[in-house]
């Protein structure tokens, strides 16, 4: 089984995934604008960050987007194992990661999101992939 935590890019797919247990996104309630006229609905891009995106069928990039996808799936099962059982858990970062979600459980709203993530970010060390893993991109 691979050790949970070791990418930043791991982690923060953990932490959206950890966020989606314990908080829905039908649950949470956006602020209100402060006038209608600060969104042009006609001129806001459908793509993340007004960048255009292109399905990948192919390649290198579509490689490591399917290796990434399988160790988050391992990773999730450690998770799922861990919180079924936390005493016969052996994988520290998971039961950290479960008690920064249970810490967020007594909030509610944007509290539970700004518990959570200030506890996770404190808890990302940035290293490089060539550090991690000894090559460039991993």
């Amino acid at each position: 089984m691979r050790r949970i935590g070791h990418s930043s890019a791991l982690r923060a797919i953990l932490l959206a995934w950890g966020l989606s247990l314990i908080c829905l996104p039908t649950n949470l309630m956006a602020g209100e604008l402060n006038s209608p006229e600060t969104v042009d609905p006609a001129n806001s891009l459908d793509e993340p960050f007004g960048l255009a995106t292109t399905t990948v069928t192919k390649g290198a990039v579509l490689e490591k987007w399917l290796n990434l996808e399988r160790e988050v799936d391992d990773e999730r099962l450690v998770l799922k194992l861990c919180e079924e059982n936390r005493a016969s858990c052996q994988s520290p970062a998971a039961l950290q990661f479960l008690a920064i979600v249970d810490n967020g459980r007594s909030l509610a709203g944007r509290a539970r999101l700004g518990e959570i993530n200030r506890a996770i970010n404190l808890k990302l060390k940035p290293k490089s992939d060539l550090a991690l893993y000894g090559t460039d991109d991993v």
